[in-house]
Order: structure tokens, then sequence, then C-alpha cells
């Protein structure tokens, strides 16, 4: 199902989204995530005239430390930022690429990975599934970059 029609604004400081909240009241709806509100949404269970969007609001998104407590933002995310595997980039490094030499890289990345089982899915899957999306992020980057070489060599 479609959801039922409503304003979009994209908030980018904490003080903006405290503003569309406070102008629209109960007919406003955060969207953080969107895990729980977008099938909402698309149901018709939820039906708001306004979404403030808070992915945009970074001062949100922070794990703090201090005192023997931790504090997380209301936007903080399980990874923030990209994981290096250096196994990986040595692997590759000075290599011509393709499936074979990708496959290795991919399996490197994945193994120091200990990521959190669900009820979506186990351990096992995640690692296996960052294995793949490694794999097939370098066969995309490598197709990319060949067919670049050919448009210039060609030209």
């Amino acid at each position: 199902m479609k959801p039922p029609p409503f304003e979009y604004y994209r908030a980018t400081t904490a003080e903006e989204a405290i503003a569309l909240l406070s102008r629209y009241g109960p007919d406003a709806k955060v969207l953080a995530g969107g895990q729980s509100l977008l099938p909402m949404l698309k149901f018709r269970l939820a039906r708001p005239s306004v979404l403030v969007d808070l992915n945009w609001v970074r001062e949100l998104a922070y794990v703090r430390q201090a005192n023997g407590s931790v504090a997380f933002g209301a936007m903080a995310r399980l990874a923030d930022r990209a994981m290096r595997s250096p196994e990986a980039e040595a692997t590759l490094l000075g290599q011509m690429g393709g499936r074979a030499a990708f496959e290795v890289a991919g399996a490197q990345a994945a193994a120091p990975l200990t990521p959190l089982a669900d009820v979506h899915a186990s351990s096992g899957y995640r690692r296996h599934l960052a294995r793949v999306l490694v794999e097939r992020a370098l066969m995309q980057a490598w197709h990319r970059l060949s067919a670049l070489h050919v448009s210039l060599a060609s030209s």
C-alpha cells in the first residue's frame, strides 16, 4: 500500500526539529531509522500530516562516555563509520583485480567481523552477507573502471 499524503521536512539541527515539532504538534511524527514508522505508514496505521526527518541532525548522532556512564544520542547508530580491512587491502594491492582476488578479499574483510544476531539474521549470515557485499562492491568498481579505461582508450 501507499502511505497517505504528508508534508516532509528534513531537519538539520536539533533546534530546527524542535521548532517543527512545536509548530505541528500531535500532527507531526518523527522519522529516525524508519523501521517502525514506514511500515505503519504503508499500512495506513499511522496517518501523520507532517514527517520531521531527524536523519540529518548530526548533533544527535553521538555516543559519549563520562563519569562512568555512557550517553547515546537519539540518532546514534550501531556503526557510523566504515571499517577497513588491512588484510583485504594488502591482498588487492598491486593486483589486476578479478573475481578470484575479490573473493579472497571479501573473505578477509568478513573474517574479523562479529555482528550481532537477532530475530532477523544470525551472526554467521550477517558475516556471510558482508563477504558477499564486499565482493560485489569490488566487482562493480572494477567493471566501472574497466569501462572508463575502454572509453578513454577509444577517445
